[in-house]
């Protein structure tokens, strides 16, 4: 089941004649079932390899596009007044506890996402934190940012405090 799932999944024709052929999207999960189930028990490391090897592709293509996007709110003239965020709903794993891409696991490769945040002030300027912070915290930041209160049944807090008073991290939750 390798070299099916490698042109399922890594080959963009064959992924999109997959997922647009119509008789095809009835069987497209029963598929992508078959496929993982083998790869699961014991992850091919060359295939492994490929696959982040891919996702790694798809990362840097959509730094391109973000950095176009930027470039053109620039020109424009609307980057200053202009908060952006950039994140991720999980990870990835390729092979790392016998696993592939995601599933219901808590290891740090899955929950471990990018948080990017940057435009408007205190977001103006370069800071990065090793710090762990939830997403759950970005809506309270987002009032704050924004001048709002924060609804006291809001869970999460806003991350802004820990950035105004130039902190070189933000505590962990």
């Amino acid at each position: 089941p390798t070299e099916l799932a490698r042109r399922a999944i890594l080959h963009a024709g064959q992924r999109h004649a997959l997922r647009s052929h119509p008789a095809m999207r009835a069987h497209n999960e029963a598929l992508t079932r078959f496929l993982w189930s083998g790869l699961r028990d014991a992850p091919d490391p060359a295939f492994c390899a490929e696959l982040e090897q891919a996702y790694r592709s798809g990362a840097r293509w959509v730094d391109g596009l973000l950095a176009r996007t930027f470039a053109l709110l620039r020109t424009r003239g609307l980057l200053e007044n202009t908060l952006f965020i950039v994140t991720s709903d999980h990870g990835e794993a390729f092979g790392e506890h016998g696993m592939l891409l995601h599933g219901r696991q808590l290891y740090d490769e899955l929950v471990r996402i990018p948080l990017v945040m940057g435009g408007v002030a205190p977001f103006d300027r370069p800071l990065e934190s090793p710090a762990s912070v939830s997403l759950v915290d970005l809506l309270p930041t987002l009032l704050d940012v924004v001048g709002l209160p924060t609804p006291p049944e809001l869970d999460g807090r806003s991350l802004v405090p820990g950035l105004r008073e130039d902190n070189v991290g933000l505590p962990a939750l």
